[in-house]
């Protein structure tokens, strides 16, 4: 959750690299995202939603208390050991596996970021493993 002008849930997926290969191995890889992403947001709008299967008492109050119709949702992918050659590409096949997350809920298109950038970007570097 960032309030910088505005506020935005990030779902955030860590991975240490990415298959070396293409085809099956990465469309499995980014499927696997793709659904940790949706079930990130059937958690978010089931808790908007009270619904009494929602873990609430495991949930931060503040994100409890979002405004969905005015929260901007971002999908993240960092991955620790990722070339800058293939930073687009990962990017551009997530796009496609989750247009219809998008579509539906209004979510941002998903951002691939390499370690060194997520921790500039999120100045959170004591709380990915190195």
């Amino acid at each position: 959750l960032r309030e910088h002008g505005g506020v935005s849930l990030w779902f955030i997926e860590v991975k240490s690299s990415t298959p070396h290969t293409e085809g099956e191995n990465i469309h499995d890889y980014l499927n696997e995202i793709a659904q940790k992403f949706s079930s990130s947001l059937l958690l978010f709008y089931s808790a908007f939603l009270n619904r009494p299967s929602t873990p609430a008492n495991v949930l931060p109050a503040k994100f409890l208390s979002i405004k969905m119709p005015t929260t901007q949702i971002r999908p993240v992918l960092v991955v620790k050991r990722l070339h800058k050659d293939h930073i687009n590409s990962l990017q551009d096949k997530l796009n496609i596996m989750t247009a219809h997350l998008r579509s539906a809920c209004s979510m941002d298109p998903p951002l691939v970021l390499g370690l060194e950038k997520a921790i500039e970007l999120f100045r959170v570097a004591e709380h990915v493993p190195v």
